[in-house]
């Protein structure tokens, strides 16, 4: 075991440039990816806004909507966001992209199971509802 790890550590240190610079290419190349995929989703999010929605009053037109949406995706009030505002999350997803990667992918799972979770006790408080209230 000890023999692997120094040899790992050897390796490494032999290849550190490499590395380095891989390391850099995939966090662009994951900032890319991050950044497309999160305007997908936004876009979803905005296209699901729709003039029959119990929010859109007059005081509350489409665009304030959008910038909500947009701020709960990114952060940012602006709808489209401006990538220039955005310059330390494009740092943070190139620099800790692993981690990042992990969590989002862990965390859609984590969140589909939470929602299902929850419909079911929903439904499961909606019958004690049917059976303690009757019409």
């Amino acid at each position: 075991m000890f023999e692997f790890l120094t040899s790992a550590y050897t390796l490494l240190l032999k290849n550190i440039w490499q590395f380095v610079l891989f390391y850099f290419i995939a966090g662009i190349a994951y900032t890319f990816v991050k950044w497309v995929f999160s305007l997908l989703k936004l876009r979803q999010k905005v296209n699901a806004i729709s003039d029959k929605d119990l929010r859109l009053t007059p005081t509350t037109p489409m665009q304030i909507l959008r910038e909500r949406e947009a701020n709960k995706v990114f952060g940012v009030s602006s709808y489209p966001p401006k990538a220039s505002e955005l310059t330390s999350l494009f740092l943070y997803w190139a620099v800790f992209w692993p981690i990042d990667l992990v969590f989002s992918l862990l965390g859609d799972i984590l969140v589909q199971g939470w929602k299902w979770v929850i419909r079911t006790l929903a439904n499961i408080y909606q019958m004690f509802v049917h059976l303690i209230l009757p019409n």
